[in-house]
């Protein structure tokens, strides 16, 4: 067969699914006809379905400057660009594929995925509904539809395009676990953890799947032992596909301790807030600190997070083989795992054992179940000796929690109770963690207060059927719906602090305890009421409290939750007090202490980088 017939050969296979062997034809083509547009545009295409996306653009580049008419090539390499992280250079290539063909659905699909990517989430939708309307049932465009909803909070609407794609594609896993998602981000946790069991079940291999079922149980009434388990079979399956290096060599003589941090969220993130505070203040005579930044987003955090690395790695584009070949490279010997088995989680890199020793703490409030990783760093309200915790864990003295707050929040202002009639509670964490024990835990703290308000600030609550939808679950004990404040997400940080000037008491979740917005309430002289539980992620609150110097507003059962809540409620004068000198009694404690935590952090290292083959 000639060219134009071996490349329409190699589409079929590509679009059969077989990479391989459509790469190899479209590479045989090339070697006889090096400027081929077909071939050349083919090769980009298998660059692009199999992640090598910076080839892709090199390829489909070259097969658009063959020819420059084609549409389909300008929508691959806009596409390429996009999961390369360029978004912006792809819009150009998107509005000439448009003016060619306004009535295809790839450039309408593809600008859609665009828009997704630059977080314009109403010019996403508006271009996915038109990509829908030329190619109704699309499977794709029904799931990329899906996520542009969750960007924008639509939960509810998002599951339906999801079942839509479970309809179409019934084996499409990723459909049926951002389907369970949506409804655990409305709330509906047990019946979006049916998903998440068949899944688990079944064996999925897919990481972002694994991922995402494993942070959903964490919001559910599931028990440590259970959760451990599905985090251990995950992990187990994670190293069994990978090998792991040798053991690393001994640390040269006179050489400091290489500590090397490895995370997607050197950001604004949650993360930031724990963790900046940290790297300031590393001993760089005993220490040499590398960030390994697992994410080619960047902001201002990020900008300020590199300035105190003394090396900082951008490894978001690494595979897993690549980067863990990296880390060996650079000698670490103490490899800490920020995030866990989260979004953008390394998991495949972990299982290498790149580092000596290998730690997990801070981003994920349970134990990943990977055999590579020595210790969890956690302490001892969190993970209390005896408790489900499991082996390795190393106990910090106070809190594995040490706050840094943003550096423009407002000062606090006083208590709003004293300027309206009306007390109000509140709870600023995401609906995933308002479970119905959340949703009765809240409902007998107003039981107690009957006159009090509850305002909810969260994401899925921009969407008026998820709005309907927290009405009813709060009805069902007997709370009315005029006692219901119902906000969506503040964009902006300063506004999300801001809001807090509305709030007299805060709720904490329950059993997924919230952990930066607690210190954020405190921070803004907000009282928090926390109900204690099992497992770390039902101890955050205990944790971050203890530190803080309020255990008292700690509760060992829901009676006592109402108890304390209603005590707070019934002294206004007191909650003035507490208001004017929280941030005082917070810079004093040992939440805010990093000098102090750094230190016993650091003697953690130390001892877990400690090898006596070291040559001294």
């Amino acid at each position: 067969m000639n060219a134009d017939e071996a490349v329409a050969a190699a589409f079929e296979l590509l679009r059969a699914g077989d990479a391989g062997s459509a790469e190899r034809l479209f590479r045989e083509v090339l070697v006889v006809q090096a400027d081929h547009a077909g071939a050349l545009h083919g090769l980009g295409a298998v660059g692009l379905q199999t992640g090598h996306y910076q080839e892709a653009i090199e390829l489909l580049s070259r097969a658009l400057a063959a020819d420059r008419s084609q549409v389909d090539v300008q929508c691959d390499l806009a596409r390429a660009l996009t999961a390369d992280d360029r978004p912006q250079e792809a819009l150009p290539l998107l509005r000439r594929a448009l003016r060619a063909r306004p009535g295809a659905f790839l450039p309408h699909y593809t600008h859609a995925l665009t828009l997704f990517k630059l977080g314009r989430y109403d010019e996403a939708e508006t271009a996915v509904r038109r990509a829908l309307a030329l190619a109704p049932g699309h499977p794709a465009a029904h799931l990329t539809r899906g996520l542009i909803l969750e960007g924008k909070g639509w939960y509810r609407a998002a599951a339906e395009d999801y079942r839509r794609v479970v309809e179409l594609e019934p084996g499409n896993e990723r459909a049926r676990v951002r389907q369970g998602n949506a409804l655990v981000q409305l709330g509906r946790i047990e019946e979006g953890l049916a998903f998440v069991d068949g899944l688990l079940a079944a064996g999925t291999d897919d990481r972002m799947v694994q991922a995402t079922c494993l942070l959903a149980l964490l919001h559910g009434g599931r028990t440590g032992d259970d959760i451990r388990r599905a985090h251990a079979r995950v992990a187990a399956g994670i190293e069994a596909s990978v090998a792991r290096l040798p053991p690393a060599p001994p640390r040269p003589e006179g050489r400091r301790l290489r500590i090397g941090y490895l995370s997607p969220d050197f950001r604004q993130h949650s993360v930031a807030f724990f963790f900046e505070p940290i790297l300031a203040r590393h001993d760089r005579k005993r220490f040499e600190v590398f960030c390994y930044h697992c994410n080619a987003f960047a902001d201002e955090v990020t900008a300020r997070l590199k300035g105190l690395a003394e090396r900082w790695v951008e490894c978001g584009r690494l595979d897993d083989e690549t980067l863990a070949a990296q880390i060996r490279a650079d000698g670490i010997d103490v490899l800490v795992d920020l995030a866990g088995p989260t979004a953008g989680g390394r998991p495949g890199v972990l299982a290498r054992k790149p580092a000596r020793a290998q730690a997990e703490w801070l981003g994920y409030p349970a134990p990943s179940g990977l055999a590579s990783i020595d210790v969890r760093i956690s302490d001892a309200r969190a993970d209390p000796p005896g408790s489900d915790a499991g082996d390795g864990v190393v106990r910090l003295p106070a809190s594995y929690f040490c706050y840094a707050p943003p550096r423009d929040a407002p000062a606090p202002s006083g208590p709003p109770c004293r300027k309206k009639a009306t007390f109000t509670f509140g709870s600023f964490n995401t609906l995933a963690k308002v479970s119905d024990e959340c949703v009765a835990l809240w409902a007998g703290a107003l039981a107690r207060v009957p006159d009090a308000r509850l305002l909810l600030k969260a994401k899925a609550l921009a969407e008026p059927a998820a709005r309907a939808e927290t009405v009813a679950r709060f009805a069902a004990y007997g709370i009315a719906p005029e006692r219901l404040l119902l906000r969506g997400w503040s964009a902006k940080l300063a506004e999300h602090f801001a809001a807090y000037s509305e709030v007299d008491v805060a709720l904490d979740n329950f059993p997924y305890n919230g952990g930066t917005t607690t210190c954020h309430a405190l921070w803004m002289g907000v009282p928090v009421v926390s109900l204690v539980g099992e497992r770390q992620a039902s101890r955050m609150g205990l944790s971050i409290l203890t530190a803080a110097g309020r255990a008292e507003w700690c509760a060992e059962d829901a009676s006592r939750f109402a108890e304390i809540a209603a005590s707070l409620a019934a002294d206004t004068a007191s909650l003035a007090e507490i208001r004017a000198r929280m941030r005082e009694q917070l810079q004093a404690s040992a939440l805010m202490d990093a000098a102090a935590f750094t230190a016993a952090l650091e003697s953690a290292l130390e001892v877990l980088g400690y090898d006596p083959s070291d040559k001294k």
